[in-house]
């Protein structure tokens, strides 16, 4: 191999690497898992503190087989709830294995359950002026709302259900997640009147009916001075008199608005939430209701579905706004072997690999076919080109698919990648340095991208004399893909000691 060649090739592998270390920050290529969540009842009424007595999984990062509710939540339950069945379960199968290889599911199941409202908790409609401030006499103006609302006959129930059950699973199908959710309810009840739980309800509804109250029946201790302060003793007397001689209070009938929604859906960025059921009542402006009946999350935020090997192939592509990736080209065996890499867009696409002369400005000829794996990862072999082109700095391959390219990678270097075997979480790189070496025989660094323009020292390892390694390395914690560079200094000549830096092309490894 001539010097020029030499330099040619030590000065394209550098600006493979400028360009493979110049983009956007790497994102850690770690063991992503799916998430979970799942509520067998959550609401609020009316002005009270909100309720959501059983979940499962809830604030977890990622999903894990638990349950929530069961016999022993249900004597616990907010006074306006009582049910039969109130289980929220998430679950995720094989629990060691994978993010590709589980299936999560989040599920929730109601049975029984009854909305009662508390005295007072239905608001009261609009009343005269006369009873909001009522002149003692000899005495202040006082409010006979909070007597009047105690004696207000509320919905016997506000809520019934006789069944649901709500579910969302995630699985990869293919190279890509899929979340897919049901739901079905039967029994529903507002107010007591019987509604269709599978269709979408907006209508308005009678939440109390008309009644009339006497002024002698109220409870005076529930009527307090302006304020907040209890009333006087000393004015008991003079307002029981006062509200003798007032007419019977007539309260009109009041008209809520119900909503029902079936089988509701939200869809985000990897995450999908389904709910058996959401049902909304307002009365007056106000809302009264607000509950969601049966919800089951999962999400599948960072899941990769060709496993380690294509969270790998993602990796080789991160340093690069390019879709499309040779990382190796290696004559062997009397063929030219080519590896590559490309976004889970392009899998299942055909790649054409071209055969370049670096000197030309032709987009070169194909000289072999492949399809991109569910992996990412594409690999195939094409003939050696002419004796006189294989060991120059011409010889070159592109992978190209419809508008997408990757870099030209030589056919020869001063120093390849030969072998790559994973297991047990380690890997094992096998490669070799070409002559002539150093003298003496210097070190191999191998180095491990953190980010696009960080490297790290993981080992140091000396080449035979014929210029051959083998390293073993661990994978960072929690990790299934690592990307790794060798590096060392060679001579270019044997008749001149001065020393040149080489590298291997990065090469993304998995962790099986």
């Amino acid at each position: 191999m001539s010097t020029h060649t030499i330099r040619r090739g030590a000065l394209a592998a550098g600006v493979i690497l400028v360009l493979l270390l110049a983009a956007a920050p790497v994102a850690p290529a770690s063991a992503a898992a799916w998430t979970c969540d799942a509520s067998a009842v959550r609401g609020a009424l009316a002005s009270a503190p909100p309720f959501e007595p059983v979940t499962a999984n809830r604030g977890a990062t990622v999903c894990q087989s638990t349950a929530g509710g069961g016999a022993a939540a249900l004597p616990g339950l907010p006074s306006p709830l009582s049910a039969a069945t109130l289980d929220a379960t998430t679950n995720v199968q094989p629990p060691q294995a994978t993010a590709d290889q589980q299936v999560a599911t989040a599920t929730a199941q109601v049975s029984d359950l009854r909305v009662v409202p508390l005295p007072g908790q239905v608001p009261l409609p609009p009343l005269p002026a006369q009873l909001t401030s009522f002149s003692i006499p000899g005495g202040p103006a006082v409010d006979l709302s909070p007597a009047i609302a105690a004696l207000l006959t509320p919905p016997a129930e506000l809520l019934g259900i006789a069944s649901l059950t709500s579910r969302v699973t995630g699985r990869c199908e293919g190279a890509q997640p899929a979340l897919s959710g049901t739901s079905t309810a039967t029994g529903l009840r507002v107010l007591g009147q019987d509604i269709g739980a599978d269709a979408v309800v907006d209508q308005a509804v009678t939440v109390t009916d008309a009644q009339t109250i006497s002024p002698s029946a109220l409870d005076l201790s529930k009527v307090t001075l302006p304020g907040g302060a209890p009333l006087p003793a000393a004015l008991v007397a003079p307002l029981q008199a006062a509200l003798a001689a007032l007419p019977p209070i007539v309260l009109p009938a009041q008209v809520g608005a119900l909503t029902v929604r079936p089988g509701e859906e939200m869809r985000t960025a990897g995450q999908l939430t389904r709910r058996a059921l959401h049902v909304t009542l307002a009365l007056g402006g106000q809302t009264l209701l607000d509950t969601v009946l049966g919800e089951a999350t999962v999400g599948d935020a960072g899941v990769t579905c060709g496993g380690a090997a294509q969270v790998a192939a993602e990796q080789a592509l991160q340093c690069t706004k390019r879709r499309l990736a040779l990382v190796d080209v290696q004559p062997r065996g009397g063929r030219v072997r080519l590896m590559g890499v490309a976004d889970r867009r392009l899998i299942g696409r055909r790649i054409d690999i071209r055969f370049v002369r670096l000197s030309t400005r032709s987009r070169g000829r194909v000289v072999a076919h492949t399809v991109v794996g569910r992996n990412g990862v594409f690999r195939t072999t094409a003939p050696l080109p002419a004796r006189k082109l294989r060991r120059s700095n011409r010889a070159r391959y592109q992978a190209v698919v419809g508008r997408e390219r990757s870099l030209r990678l030589k056919l020869v270097r001063r120093m390849a990648i030969t072998s790559v075997r994973s297991a047990r979480g380690r890997v094992t790189i096998s490669g070799r340095v070409v002559g002539p070496l150093a003298d003496p025989t210097r070190s191999i660094v191998v180095r491990r991208r953190v980010s696009c323009s960080k490297t790290v020292v993981v080992r140091r390892v000396r080449p035979s004399r014929t210029g051959r390694f083998r390293v073993t390395l661990a994978g960072p914690p929690r990790t299934l893909a690592a990307t790794y560079r060798f590096e060392t200094r060679v001579r270019r000549k044997t008749t001149n000691p001065k020393l040149f830096p080489t590298f291997t092309l990065p090469r993304s490894v998995e962790f099986r």
